[in-house]
């Protein structure tokens, strides 16, 4: 595809996605080329490259065009000048182009020249982020943290997937996926990389339930749950049941797994995952869970809906999307998700607390929130455990872990892990 030609769809393709700002872009990305079959493979690539390095650095784009009339003016670009300025940044030695016709992308291209950055940009800037956005992170992390984050999000994610040793063992995926260019994970023994090859999904190893597409890093979450064998497991906001699914591998299917949400379509899927893999998960309606297993679980998990803030290496559309309200309404949710799953632990028993978030407010606040609600539940370090697992992390300077973007390679998590100290004869009446 010659260029002008490109920069024209990607232009089509910027205002497409942004028709509908409540779908997810990915999704948008798929609809438009599907309306246009002429696009060939290539083509789909390179528009794809360009559109996403519009959105995972608009604000830099938009900010540095500003900055070139005055400093003081407000980003507010033509959406030509914002595919002009992502590619002049993706292809620095592309000067001259030949221009058929005179349109806004021929009068764009001619008035910006290669992008020069300037030394006082603001770090929001830099790291390609509202403002209001990089202070919360800023004044929850500190700028240093904050920095090292927003850093580790700019990066392009690959593919991770997860072994499931009830079916197969990396040794073997060789031998099963000589078609597939993968490496071993960062951090886990069942973790792969996948570098490029087939589609995994249409793939005979996905099919059979030999792997599951997994962030690496969500698989450190349930890592951190360090479950046993003969244990009642309760996973509470299941979803698509990735974290049950790796417990039942974990456990080899010796352990009670209940999966149940509040939205229970959203365990179609589980279930059928669960099929493919051998899995042993019972999957119950959640007034069920609350009526028949109060005080009776060994481990519960939280991993609890949020402004999913640590994904924005795969999904840089969503920083343009969240506001401090979104924020403050995953706050409230979540608090209410505690309410009404915390009785569910027995005396004894561990609560994990999860979210794919690096807000302070979803995060640490969180924490320190269910300590003074509920005193009997207390933070034990989670280090300890994923030693004796033989998994070296970063040792955090807290009880839980931040599993940072930028340290991992992997999406943004943060996981705190807290025991109920109560008695059985006494269990407190905030329970």
């Amino acid at each position: 595809m010659n260029v002008p030609l490109l920069l024209n769809i990607a232009s089509e393709l910027y205002r497409f996605t942004a028709e509908k700002p409540h779908i997810p872009s990915d999704e948008r990305v798929r609809m438009f080329f599907k309306e246009r079959p002429f696009l060939g493979k290539r083509d789909r690539k390179e528009l794809a490259g360009l559109y996403w390095h519009t959105v995972r650095l608009k604000s830099r784009f938009e900010w540095n065009e500003a900055y070139s009339t005055s400093p003081t003016m407000t980003p507010s670009i033509p959406v030509e000048a914002l595919i002009i300025r992502a590619f002049r940044d993706l292809y620095p030695d592309i000067t001259e182009l030949s221009f058929n016709k005179a349109d806004e992308i021929s009068r764009q291209w001619n008035s910006h020249d290669i992008i020069h950055i300037p030394e006082d940009m603001p770090d929001y800037v830099h790291f390609a982020l509202p403002e209001w956005m990089w202070q919360k992170l800023a004044s929850g992390v500190g700028p240093d943290n904050a920095r090292d984050i927003a850093g580790g999000l700019l990066k392009q994610t690959g593919l991770h997937c997860r072994i499931n040793t009830l079916k197969t063992r990396y040794q073997d995926m060789r031998l099963f996926m000589p078609d597939i260019d993968f490496i071993p994970g960062n951090i886990l023994p069942e973790a792969l990389r996948i570098r490029s090859g087939k589609d995994i999904m249409s793939h005979p190893v996905y099919r059979k339930g030999l792997v599951e597409i997994q962030d690496e890093g969500s698989q450190l979450i349930t890592r951190a749950v360090n479950p046993d064998q003969g244990q009642l497991i309760v996973d509470a906001c299941a979803g698509a049941g990735g974290k049950a699914l790796h417990i039942a591998a974990l456990t080899k299917n010796q352990s009670r797994i209940i999966a149940t949400d509040k939205y229970p379509e959203r365990l179609i899927e589980l279930m059928k995952r669960a099929g493919r893999a051998d899995a042993k998960i019972e999957v119950m309606d959640q007034k069920e869970v609350f009526k028949t297993l109060r005080s009776k679980a060994d481990i519960l998990i939280l991993d609890v809906p949020c402004t999913g803030s640590g994904t924005f290496r795969r999904r840089p559309d969503l920083k343009w999307k969240l506001t401090p309200d979104s924020l403050n309404h995953f706050v409230s949710l979540q608090r209410s998700i505690l309410e009404d799953n915390i009785p569910l632990v027995k005396p004894g028993g561990i609560l994990i607390y999860a979210t794919c978030s690096i807000f302070a407010e979803e995060n640490e606040d969180q924490i320190k929130y269910i300590c003074d609600k509920w005193p009997n539940l207390k933070l034990t370090p989670i280090h300890d455990g994923l030693l004796s697992q033989g998994i070296k992390v970063k040792m955090p300077s807290t009880p839980f872990l931040r599993i940072n973007p930028g340290t991992y390679n992997t999406d943004g998590y943060f996981v705190g892990k807290l025991v109920n100290e109560s008695n059985v004869q006494g269990i407190p009446d905030s329970f």
